[in-house]
């Protein structure tokens, strides 16, 4: 191995980022679209490390079978990373674009521009290696990493942002997305109230922010809301739900601030602000955004029975998780036939199409189909592949327990 192998391999030794098992359950689609998302309202320090992990996996190879090393996209996304590195006050981002820069040009076979990364970042790393605040952002940009790829990455990534709160108990940003960490640990469980620490962790995010963080409040707030939704008689924390969203109305009003918005009203009851946020949501974004034209068809839908607005914006949508509620509107109004809706259903089963666990829940919703019309065989089969595709599922689990006791002659021994 020659010396620039050698310096490249320190160089991931240093990152401590570098994902072992990527993209176990996400397709690297989802992860880009995902980031992409985000990046349209968040703050520099997202974007920069969504900028970073997007031109790490287009450059190191892409594991779900779907991609192909992408170097040129890797670029384009390195070269975004550095821009955004320039308004941030840490070192360690540059450091980190100067680290996977120099295995681009590796890989290119570009050998001179190599040795310029490689001769930036040891520099830059002799900066930053004893300093506690600058240590913290690289365990945070691989908590980031493992939160944004794979559920069965998530209490590595809660390792890594304790680590970096160790070093660093200041940032709000590491509070956040631990906080963030802590309730998708939760809903993989199937618990439906917020744990002490999540609430703790988000709240001491919108402490260190002044309170001005749009994000880190309605994150909050919705984990308050759904409290609440479980204890309605719990009138003082009504009132400081209220007054976040009277804190938000100050802030810029984004989309993805007035679609969570719109899920906090969902909780208190208050089918009005609910609508008025996504129509203002769909405003803002031109009727183009995909979740919002998704929700305000569930809206019509499940809230004014209005079907026929509903499969309008169900329909306009255009992302997969709409496509499946237009299945199950029209199925349930008697629209389409069984065997329709079980052949549309179908076609969502393919990988690039929803992760494991999200094949799973249409698994259930075929089982479900399936045992109306009496075929308990096929049932028990779709509910059984639900589980075995997310072990965690309650619904599938207990879907497939009912019909162990159904007496059918069709159905076979496991």
């Amino acid at each position: 191995m020659d010396d620039q192998s050698i310096r490249l391999r320190q160089l991931e030794c240093h990152c401590k980022w570098k994902l072992k098992i990527p993209f176990s359950n996400k397709t690297v689609q989802k992860i880009n679209d995902n980031l992409t998302d985000w990046m349209k309202t968040a703050k520099p320090d997202i974007q920069e490390l969504s900028f970073l992990l997007l031109g790490y996996i287009y450059m190191s190879g892409l594991e779900d079978g779907l991609y192909e090393v992408n170097l040129l996209k890797a670029e384009a996304y390195l070269s975004e990373a550095k821009e955004i590195s320039q308004s941030i006050t840490e070192k360690t981002p540059f450091y980190l674009f100067n680290a996977l820069e120099a295995h681009r040009y590796h890989m290119l076979g570009q050998i001179e521009n190599c040795e310029s990364r490689l001769e930036l970042a040891e520099a830059l790393w002799e900066e930053i290696k004893n300093d506690p605040k600058q240590m913290a952002w690289l365990h945070g940009a691989r908590g980031f990493a493992l939160f944004e790829c794979a559920f069965q990455n998530y209490e590595e990534a809660l390792h890594s942002f304790d680590e970096g709160l160790k070093l660093n108990p200041e940032e709000p940003l590491w509070h956040y997305m631990k906080g963030l960490i802590l309730a998708r640990l939760r809903r993989n469980k199937k618990n439906e109230n917020p744990t002490q620490d999540e609430l703790e962790s988000l709240y001491k995010a919108i402490s260190l922010s002044n309170e001005d963080n749009a994000d880190y409040i309605i994150t909050y707030t919705l984990s308050l809301s759904s409290i609440w939704f479980n204890n309605k008689r719990d009138n003082s924390l009504k009132k400081k739900i209220l007054g976040y969203l009277e804190k938000l109305q100050k802030c810029e009003n984004t989309a993805y601030i007035l679609l969570n918005c719109s899920k906090v009203y969902r909780y208190l009851g208050n089918k009005g602000e609910m609508k008025k946020c996504l129509l203002q949501a769909d405003n803002i974004t031109e009727g183009k955004n995909g979740h919002i034209l998704h929700q305000l068809g569930l809206y019509f839908w499940r809230m004014e029975r209005d079907f026929e607005k509903a499969k309008e914006y169900l329909k306009k949508s255009g992302i997969h998780y709409a496509a499946v509620d237009y299945l199950l509107l029209k199925r349930s109004n008697n629209e389409i036939s069984s065997e329709t809706y079980l052949s549309e259903l179908s076609k969502f089963e393919k990988p690039e199409s929803f992760c494991k666990s999200e094949r799973a829940r249409i698994k259930v919703y075929k089982g479900k189909e399936l045992q109306k019309q009496d075929r308990i065989k096929d049932a028990k089969e779709a509910f059984m592949e639900a589980t075995r595709l997310d072990p965690e599922l309650i619904t599938a689990r207990e879907a497939y327990s009912k019909l162990q006791n159904v007496p059918q002659e069709d159905i076979v021994e496991e």
